[in-house]
């Protein structure tokens, strides 16, 4: 597979939010609810991205002749637990290229931009019950950070998000 990565426009962020759509109803199918999967739209996140995309948040985009298959985008930490880490806001791929390396590929980028710039490191949150993507993360060299947890609100239901760290 021939991909490439790119830093991601204001035109890119109708299909960044298709491709976090679809993606979401697939990895998280059985764990959010039903329902709620059901109704997502494909344009749910462009007001985020209108909003934040280059105010503070860098996005990529993985692509095949032009195809936009995944994004991945991160800003620097706010967190002073983490201040001189880089977050990763999301990394959603398309559900027919799961399993591609197009994941990894995209989180690659991001550390490599991190050590290219001397931060200490990445990290991310993930749904606690979302064992496909812990085991990706661990597999990629991040750390579950003991007892960092936060809960989140996501159609009408409580779940814990778990940071993972990886140190450079």
């Amino acid at each position: 597979m021939n991909f490439e990565i790119k830093n991601a426009e204001t035109h890119h962020i109708p299909d960044i939010s298709r491709i976090h759509a679809l993606s979401w109803k697939r990895a998280y199918a059985g764990i959010i609810p039903k329902d709620y999967l059901n109704e997502l739209k494909h344009d749910a996140w462009v007001p985020f991205f209108n909003t934040y995309l280059n105010n503070g948040l860098k996005a990529k985009i993985i692509c095949e002749n032009s195809k936009i298959l995944g994004a991945v985008s991160y800003k620097k930490s706010d967190d002073n637990k983490f201040d001189n880490f880089i977050e990763v806001v999301s990394l959603y791929i398309d559900p027919d290229e799961f399993r591609n390396g197009l994941g990894k590929a995209l989180l690659n980028s991001v550390i490599s931009e991190a050590e290219n710039n001397n931060f200490s490191g990445v990290f991310l949150w993930t749904l606690k019950e979302n064992n496909n993507a812990r085991a990706f993360y661990n597999k990629m060299g991040f750390g579950l950070s003991c007892n960092d947890e936060i809960t989140c609100s996501i159609g009408g239901e409580n779940f814990i998000n778990v940071r993972y760290v990886y140190k450079i």
